[in-house]
């Protein structure tokens, strides 16, 4: 078995333990997906290390109602889970103003409910005495707290609420390259990075780290949200074969990443070398490098329907009547950020529109441009402006080149009067 600070390989389901931690500890069915691997690589460091055990006592940190938390409370005396729990929390597995009660309720499973409670807490700042646990845990919750002082205060948080011989063990997002992606809120972390917040923290890596890969097709880098991409799912065949594909190796805008397990102790001498070196990490990223150029290859030659609701929390169906008004909602349609390689391409949006009242309207077709490394700069690259005066179908195309350092969108947004919308096409081919 590779070491447990390693990254995720679509090889590790092919492991028995791994298959049968899946099967009868999570109780699902195996299928490739990144954070099925967190939950079950977790399971199995602790397991490995001997912590899952009658008397040790654990911590989960952002663990909402995730189904680790009780496959663990099943095997330990006692599990302590923190999150931001909150009834106006963005994520619903922390939506609640009684997390007790919230996560017992919520078992996927039966389990002891003396054996695990929940508390509103931040991984910043954790309210238990130095040396409380056996081991702590999370997964891909790291990221999202902040920035770099962020980070380190959580670590040594987790070091100070650990006992001398505890492990934390936890799961976050790799880049592949020698810098870090610091999205706002959901950093995408480097090697070198990890190694020099975790050695700052006095912590130290169990083993080293490995990055070796299995070279196989289920390893090849594809877009995170692959949906944005496949807008006519005909007869539920388009989402069916997307719930099954591989969500291992992937990709925001041109960046490919995947998730990362640590497994962390403190280190006896108050510094450490981290994760560093990490075992066939420059094999690997000739790997991963040579699947991110055949994406791009394709994406540049190809035709792509785009999803029109791909930004929507509630995807509705293209052939819902939409209807935008000034001061409420006047975006008719918002596709996701897509990557497009780096070529010119034609952009061609379809609508039948009609306005709501016996006044004209005006909407505007725009393309928007957001960097892949800074998210928050989104810029207008394309648009036309478009009267409605009664019911007709509008067709629109726009010209744009494309950066491949930026992911785009295509939008529809009202500018004047109201007007209802339905049967929205976005398709993107050659220029």
């Amino acid at each position: 078995m590779k070491s447990l600070s390693k990254l995720c390989d679509a090889g590790d389901w092919f492991d028995p333990e791994f298959d049968r931690i899946i099967r009868t500890e999570l109780e699902e069915q195996p299928r490739l997906h990144r954070k099925q691997w967190e939950f079950a690589q977790i399971f199995r460091a602790l397991r490995t290390l001997g912590l899952l055990r009658a008397d040790a006592r654990g911590l989960s940190m952002g663990g909402g109602v995730e189904r680790l938390l009780y496959a663990l409370a099943r095997r330990v005396r006692h599990l302590t889970v923190t999150d931001l729990y909150e009834s106006a929390s963005g994520w619903e597995g922390a939506r609640t103003d009684d997390p007790d009660r919230f996560v017992k309720a919520s078992a996927p499973f039966p389990i002891d409910h003396s054996r695990v409670s929940a508390r509103r807490m931040d991984m910043r700042a954790l309210e238990f005495a130095d040396g409380t646990f056996d081991f702590c845990y999370s997964s891909c919750a790291l990221e999202h707290i902040g920035t770099y002082d962020d980070f380190l205060t959580h670590l040594r948080e987790v070091r100070r609420v650990l006992k001398d011989d505890g492990v934390y063990v936890l799961t976050t997002e790799f880049h592949y390259g020698d810098d870090i992606i610091p999205v706002p809120n959901n950093y995408y972390f480097s090697s070198g990075f990890l190694a020099e917040l975790i050695g700052t923290a006095s912590l130290e890596a169990v083993g080293g780290g490995d990055s070796s890969l299995w070279p196989h097709a289920l390893n090849t880098p594809l877009p995170s949200n692959l949906s944005d991409l496949c807008a006519h799912p005909a007869n539920g065949i388009t989402d069916r074969l997307l719930a099954s594909t591989p969500h291992v190796q992937l990709l925001t805008g041109g960046l490919p990443f995947t998730s990362l397990s640590v497994v962390l102790t403190k280190a006896a001498s108050g510094a450490s070398t981290g994760i560093l070196p990490m075992a066939g990490l420059e094999e690997t990223r000739r790997f991963i490098e040579a699947g991110v150029r055949s994406w791009k290859a394709f994406v540049e030659r190809t035709r792509f329907d785009l999803d029109p609701f791909g930004l929507f929390r509630n995807r509705p169906t293209r052939e819902t009547p939409r209807l935008a008004t000034l001061g409420g909602d006047d975006t008719l349609f918002h596709t996701g950020y897509v990557w497009l390689g780096c070529r010119a391409r034609s952009i061609t949006v379809e609508l039948d529109t009609w306005p709501a009242d016996a006044g004209n309207a005006e909407i505007e077709i725009r393309v928007h441009r957001q960097p892949v490394r800074c998210p928050d700069v989104v810029s207008c690259d394309a648009q036309v402006a478009v009267a409605v005066r009664g019911r007709e179908h509008l067709r629109v195309n726009l010209s744009l080149a494309t950066d491949e350092a930026c992911s785009y969108a295509v939008l529809g947004k009202l500018t004047a009067g109201a007007c209802w919308a339905s049967g929205v096409s976005v398709q993107v081919s050659g220029g």
